[in-house]
């Protein structure tokens, strides 16, 4: 897959959104979540509750829950 070349070489917040999008778009919604906490452990604390809000928007309500999280909810 060419976006996970591109994001091994310059894994940017850009590059890990992008790649979270085309991995949820594939039903891989465990990377994808990581992928999301990942770049939103990159945002400064000031711009939290916008990339919050932005990361949720472009990849779902559950993106930033942990994988424990996603189970407890689903049984």
């Amino acid at each position: 897959m060419r976006a996970k070349r591109a994001y091994a070489l310059r894994p940017t917040f850009d590059a890990k959104i992008r790649l979270a999008r085309l991995l949820r778009e594939s039903s891989d919604f465990a990377q994808m979540r990581t992928l999301a906490r990942e770049a939103f452990a990159q945002v400064p604390e000031y711009r939290k509750p916008e990339m919050r809000a932005l990361i949720t928007r472009l990849l779902g309500p559950t993106a930033l829950d942990t994988d424990q999280a996603r189970d407890r909810h689903t049984r």
